[in-house]
């Protein structure tokens, strides 16, 4: 049975299949229409936030410290803006897997205090901290799911 990695992939059987190279090719796996649905608005929401809600430019500002020079909220280190990028305090989809358009809505477009601007180091610092605790609450749903209370016969009952 293929395992699934972090970015839905899943590793092709070593029988035959494709290769290149002499590797195996990993493939994505087929997604149903809702959730390529999903994902398409989700990425809309992030091109329209980037380049128009209000609070993350006024974080940007809120780090200035000189011409073209951002105070890292992380390291509190000085950095060029070329260097530097505008996160959410609260990931917009981490920690679970959000299937509900408001609460995509809600993360992503939070106000001012949900911004900080970041170094690129700490920034995916912080995005690996984020993917893997988003990695293991995913396995901790489906070990959950996956397992089934198990029913002890009552010796009472027998006699």
């Amino acid at each position: 049975m293929p395992r699934q990695n972090k970015r839905g992939l899943e590793k092709v059987p070593l029988t035959p299949g494709p290769t290149k190279n002499g590797r195996i090719v990993a493939r994505r796996i087929p997604k149903t229409f809702e959730e390529e649905r999903f994902e398409w608005i989700v990425w809309q929401l992030r091109l329209i936030h980037r380049d128009k809600w209000p609070p993350a430019h006024e974080a940007w500002k809120r780090a200035k410290v000189g011409h073209g020079l951002y105070l890292c909220a992380g390291c509190r280190k000085i950095y060029q803006r070329k260097f530097c990028q505008n996160d959410h305090v609260v990931p917009v989809l981490a920690g679970q897997r959000v299937r509900s358009l408001d609460a995509v809505c809600e993360r992503l477009f939070s106000e001012l205090a949900g911004y900080q601007i970041l170094c690129g180091t700490c920034h995916q610092r912080k995005t690996n901290r984020d993917r893997l605790i988003t990695a293991e609450a995913v396995v901790q749903v489906s070990v959950e799911a996956s397992v089934s209370p198990v029913v002890l016969p009552n010796p009472e009952s027998d006699q």
